[in-house]
């Protein structure tokens, strides 16, 4: 999973630089710029809202089954009990969604 493109595409469709970017998902710039550079791996919270941007786009530019998958795949990295409720919420959501497509 490719964490840095995903909030790359997402700050270059929300037409931010990175200061912009990084105040609007309440992080500061260097951490930010740790996530584009791949030096760090964002919280659930942040990739989520990150492919929320991306959604649309994803959705015209690629079959439904794939952001299915992709969406699939970011909740294998929500790990921990606390996340549990969370990821079949999620989980619940997103196949309930794929169903109406």
């Amino acid at each position: 999973m490719n964490f840095a493109n995903t909030i790359l595409k997402a700050k270059q469709l929300k037409g931010m630089n990175q200061l912009e970017f990084a105040s609007f998902l309440g992080k500061s710039q260097s951490q930010v710029s740790k996530y584009l550079n791949g030096k760090s791996v964002p919280p659930y919270d942040v990739y989520i809202r990150c492919m929320n941007i991306t959604s649309v786009e994803q959705e015209l530019n690629t079959n439904s089954n794939e952001v299915y998958a992709q969406l699939k795949e970011a909740i294998r990295f929500l790990r921990g009990k606390e996340n549990i409720e969370f990821c079949q919420a999620l989980l619940s959501i997103i196949t309930a969604y794929r169903n109406q497509i």
